[in-house]
């Protein structure tokens, strides 16, 4: 009779979504967009060779302040330079620095990414705390721009 060989460490189950892998990154990234990003990086840092799932395992640690969260965008960026997600990740990665107050970071941050690459419904908050952030370190001529462009934006009644 032959002893079985039993692993007994832990196993952290990924839950299977029926349609492989597509089928997989796509429930990742509603629950992303839901912001259920715990379960959400779970899956995404499962597919450490998808450099797009790589990304969007970051967003996650960002939108969730992990700490280190920092050295996973750094080494993202600089693994992937011209990912798609780049703007987005140095964007969340910006509005955290925006919300600790953290100004002349955030305005640097806000100054890498160009408006053009964000969403569309970004495009106010992106424009406003920028020239908040420049408002704050003393940049008052940008800032004034800045918050002439929000002013100047379509609004919804």
């Amino acid at each position: 009779m032959k002893a079985a060989c039993v692993n007994t460490e832990p196993v952290q189950a990924v839950q299977v979504v029926p349609g492989g892998v597509k089928a997989q990154l796509r429930y990742a990234r509603e629950l992303y967009d839901h912001g259920m990003y715990v379960k959400a990086r779970e899956i995404f840092s499962s597919y450490t060779d998808d450099p797009v799932a790589q990304g969007f395992a970051v967003l996650c640690d960002i939108k969730m302040k992990t700490p280190g969260h920092e050295t996973g965008l750094n080494r993202y960026l600089e693994r992937f330079p011209y990912s798609g997600l780049g703007p987005q990740i140095r964007y969340a990665h910006a509005l955290n620095l925006f919300d600790e107050q953290d100004y002349p970071s955030a305005s640097s941050e806000l100054a890498a990414v160009s408006g053009k690459s964000l969403y569309k419904s970004q495009a106010a908050e992106y424009k406003f705390k920028k020239a908040y952030s420049d408002f704050e370190i003393g940049l008052e001529e940008t800032a004034l721009q800045g918050f002439m462009d929000v002013y100047a934006m379509p609004r919804n009644d």
